[in-house]
């Protein structure tokens, strides 16, 4: 069976679950960001996963239909398979579910949140690369490596012997726009890397050239609130919210599209909307040899903060800062090896620290 092929008969079983057949079901969920990662590791597991074990285990697309839709990236390397949105079965769904207790694998990130935190879940399997939470000691599998920089990488290495030409190609996709094309990647990301190309027959410099291209050369097509919010993670530290979006492109792009003040105001009506103490809107344009993030904060000292710490293992540059609307705006130019899985232990020692001081205070 191919992955097409799987993941309608997915579907149609999920549509039974819905409609109260009494059929056991694994999920398979990624984070909320819903990118590549994410739904590639969702979409391999349960599928080789099901092949193994002969159970029924459905993918879950932790984000809306509408949102995923406009993740180009991720529809170009599902369509590599011939998969489309129509045969997934998103967030909103799941809580329909009439099933009992509903054991859920985690991919690509390693805590439940929201929905699946719920009495109705039970975690029973975690894969992920980041820095481990202590929870669900006896999940099986639990593999939690943080230092390979795609969850990709932790898949093909527990399903190396079964892995197919297409999940090859699906969990290649995910390293190599994860890592920037095997760039400073671990040893075993590395060998892993190869293996897959391997498995492919394919020449490593033409296969990343295509592949960092298509999923980082997309165009967005969104309206600027889901831009905003496009690629997003959010977490709470002292009581403060912070998140990281991950954009395509660069700021020049996103003001060409929108226009300066219009985005200076939608952000702004944003974080007084969702409650939040900071945001970092980042670009990652595979074209530049650094980064940039526009970063926003309700604390005119975190915003120099961050600069600061970054500064410790990075270079930064300031290109501009100013204050609008009550909250404090910085424009940062950072190196390109700082991506968001590093970014987010700086963002939140400085949201943990300013905050906790102002409680004191």
């Amino acid at each position: 069976m191919f992955v097409a092929e799987y993941l309608q008969q997915a579907r149609q079983i999920a549509n039974e679950v819905l409609c109260g057949s009494g059929r056991s079901v694994v999920l398979c969920v990624g984070n909320e960001s819903a990118d590549i990662d994410s739904v590639v590791c969702s979409v391999v597991f349960s599928y080789l996963a099901s092949i193994r074990d002969g159970t029924d285990v459905i993918p879950v697309i932790n984000t809306t239909e509408r949102k995923f839709r406009a993740r180009k990236d991720v529809c170009y390397v599902l369509e590599r398979v011939g998969a489309s949105s129509e045969v997934f079965v998103f967030v909103g769904e799941v809580e329909h579910m009439k099933q009992g207790k509903v054991p859920v694998v985690l991919v690509d990130h390693n805590e439940a949140e929201g929905l699946w935190c719920g009495e109705q879940f039970d975690v029973v399997g975690v894969i992920d690369h980041r820095a481990d939470s202590g929870l669900y000691r006896g999940a099986s599998p639990r593999i939690i490596q943080a230092d390979v920089r795609s969850c990709c990488t932790l898949l093909a290495s527990y399903f190396s012997g079964l892995l197919t030409a297409e999940t090859a190609d699906l969990l290649l996709c995910g390293i190599v726009h994860d890592s920037n094309g095997l760039s400073s990647v671990c040893g075993e990301e590395e060998k892993t890397g190869e293996m897959l190309l391997g498995i492919l027959g394919k020449d490593r410099e033409e296969y990343i050239a295509c592949v960092l291209q298509k999923t980082r050369g997309q165009k967005l097509e969104l309206c600027l609130e889901d831009e905003i919010e496009y690629d997003q993670k959010q977490w709470t530290v002292c009581g403060a919210k912070y998140s990281i979006t991950v954009l395509p492109g660069g700021l020049e792009d996103m003001d060409g599209r929108h226009g300066k003040a219009r985005l200076v105001e939608e952000i702004s009506r944003w974080m007084e909307k969702e409650k939040h103490f900071l945001y970092c809107l980042t670009f990652c344009s595979p074209n530049t040899q650094a980064r940039e993030c526009v970063c926003v904060c309700a604390d005119k000292e975190a915003v120099g903060l961050l600069a600061g710490e970054i500064k410790k293992v990075s270079y930064c540059d300031t290109v501009s800062a100013f204050e609008k609307n009550g909250f404090y705006w910085a424009h940062l130019v950072y190196g390109w090896e700082l991506g968001r899985k590093k970014l987010q232990p700086i963002v939140k020692s400085v949201v943990g620290f300013v905050s906790s001081h102002s409680q004191i205070d």
